[in-house]
């Protein structure tokens, strides 16, 4: 996937405060509401409050952009405030604003749901067109919907089937007896397709644990016996963060010195590394940042070489967006 554009590679250098539409070339705002960059953990948002009217919202003009081809996906993700009214009278909207009728409806997302994603194949004439996302509601008295955006971001990609996937839950193994299906050698057939797949040469069954389906991980004799997480199947949306969670139990306790960690491949980059001697319950945590999305194909739950020879059972494993 090539990046054309990023709104994020924009905040880089814009300090949190006032929205100033001097500071991006591809965006302006409509006067009628708040504008304030902020900070949310490792990343700014654009926050749009105080809204007087369901129209006030960003203006995006793709002729500040050089080089877009029809084909193109513009994909803008974000939230609503605490104050959206619930029921499904009214939706965030991306729209193309075209002089000869106003508005052009291109793709909603309905409420009540927190987090969107607006998504758009650029078509011919629209390399250049200007685009808005805002409120439509169809009877309702409530305006006022804080908006946050989180990133706009324009792609290329190789692939014409490729889709966005907007769930929020992404990816969930628990209570799942069909997880038996989806695991496969990382060197099998049909790898590619899987939701898990070995790395090393482990032993890797699905067994009942109080009643529920467990991946048991055994007959390890080095850390990298693992089990590999494929993100790169999931349709991880770019320019977003992600959490990956993961419940993991031993059947007894493991030598003195044992992490269990999540390992982002390429680039064996550790993380939410636990030490875990006389822990039989252990949780892993990872937020996947914008860049660690991009980047890597599969996470691993492993651990380090002192604990390479203990068997695990996992739980569950969750990806959700945030």
């Amino acid at each position: 996937m090539q990046i054309l554009y990023d709104l994020q590679e924009s905040f880089k250098n814009v300090a949190p405060g006032k929205f100033d539409d001097t500071d991006f070339i591809t965006m302006r705002k409509d006067a009628v509401a708040e504008f304030r960059v902020i900070d949310i953990e490792d990343t700014k948002t654009l926050q749009i409050t105080e809204r007087a009217r369901r129209e006030s919202g960003i203006y995006i003009n793709l002729n500040k952009i050089n080089g877009l081809k029809p084909g193109d996906r513009l994909t803008i993700t974000g939230r609503v405030g605490d104050n959206a009214p619930n029921g499904p009278k009214w939706s965030v909207a991306l729209l193309r604003v075209r002089k000869e009728d106003g508005h052009g409806h291109m793709t909603q997302h309905t409420a009540p749901k927190s987090l969107f994603v607006l998504s758009h194949v650029l078509e011919e004439k629209e390399t250049e067109a200007v685009f808005t996302v805002h409120t439509i509601s169809w009877g309702s008295t409530e305006p006022d919907v804080d908006i946050y955006i989180d990133d706009i971001l324009i792609s290329r990609q190789s692939d014409d089937a490729y889709e966005i996937d907007p769930r929020e839950k992404v990816f969930s193994f628990a209570q799942d007896w069909d997880i038996s299906q989806r695991i496969d050698t990382i060197y099998g057939e049909t790898a590619a397709n899987a939701d898990v797949v070995y790395a090393g040469g482990p032993s890797v069954t699905v067994r009942e644990i109080d009643g529920a389906p467990t991946i048991q991980v055994s007959n390890r004799v080095r850390d990298w016996d693992a089990i590999d997480i494929c993100i790169e199947n999931f349709k991880l949306i770019p320019g977003n963060r992600y959490k990956i969670t993961a419940e993991i139990r031993l059947d007894e306790a493991a030598p003195k010195g044992t992490a269990f960690m999540f390992q982002g491949i390429p680039g064996f980059d550790w993380r939410g590394n636990i030490n875990v001697h006389q822990r039989t319950v252990i949780h892993l945590e990872h937020i996947l940042s914008r860049a660690e999305v991009e980047k890597w194909r599969v996470m691993r739950i492993t651990t380090n070489p002192p604990g390479s020879s203990v068997s695990f059972n996992i739980r569950s494993i969750e990806i959700t967006r945030l």
